[in-house]
């Protein structure tokens, strides 16, 4: 089986996400069951982090169009994707609370912004060290004795909410960058377009 890229990693992403919604779903079904937070936790942690991992390497690709380091290090490839985020978006650090704070609270509901003080790319940060002390090497949910000495617990709906988090932010990453990418290129057609026209008209000589 080829490695996976590009586009391909969309259906790898999606399912990864579907699974951590299904488990969530269950959990919360069965009354949050103690057995079921001390078993679930391990399927949970696996896609959960997974998903983490293939979104910010979804990221690098669109960023620099080429292949991500072929690595498992959560924190190592956000810190060589959030240059590449500051460099195109000179003021993506902004809080939540700058971007949409002069919305009505009302809206804010709807849409799902929780306004905060730190800015967007400190929490995502913060979120992706918090899930790389967890899981430094992608094995800590795969196998027993492997979740670091340090970790005494793990939430099973922090956890959850902490991928989704990140899934949201980083997803929302690749999609400006499609979009941007359109419109430049929507705009070089449209002028590409007037230039011929201005030349077609011109007499000949």
């Amino acid at each position: 089986m080829e490695r996976p890229s590009g586009a391909a990693l969309y259906h790898y992403m999606e399912g990864a996400r579907a699974v951590i919604d299904l488990i969530v779903e269950r959990f919360r079904q069965g009354g949050k069951d103690f057995h079921d937070a001390d078993t679930l936790v391990f399927p949970l942690g696996l896609q959960c982090r997974h998903l983490v991992e293939l979104r910010l390497k979804e990221l690098y690709q669109v960023l620099t169009h080429e292949e991500a380091q072929y690595h498992h290090k959560l924190l190592n490839l956000w810190l060589t994707v959030r240059p590449l985020i500051e460099e195109r978006w000179p003021t993506s650090n902004r809080s939540s609370g700058d971007r949409y704070g002069h919305l009505p609270r009302e809206i804010l509901a709807e849409l799902g912004i929780v306004l905060r003080t730190e800015g967007d790319l400190d929490r995502a940060e913060a979120l992706i060290a918090a899930l790389d002390e967890i899981d430094p090497l992608g094995v800590s949910f795969r196998y027993p004795g492997t979740i670091p000495a340090q970790v005494k617990s793990v939430s099973l709906e922090k956890l959850a909410d902490t991928a989704l988090e990140l899934d949201a932010f980083l997803e929302g990453c690749v999609v400006a960058v499609y979009e941007e990418n359109a419109t430049r290129a929507e705009i070089e057609a449209e002028f590409r377009a007037e230039v011929e026209s201005e030349y077609r008209d011109l007499p000949d000589w």
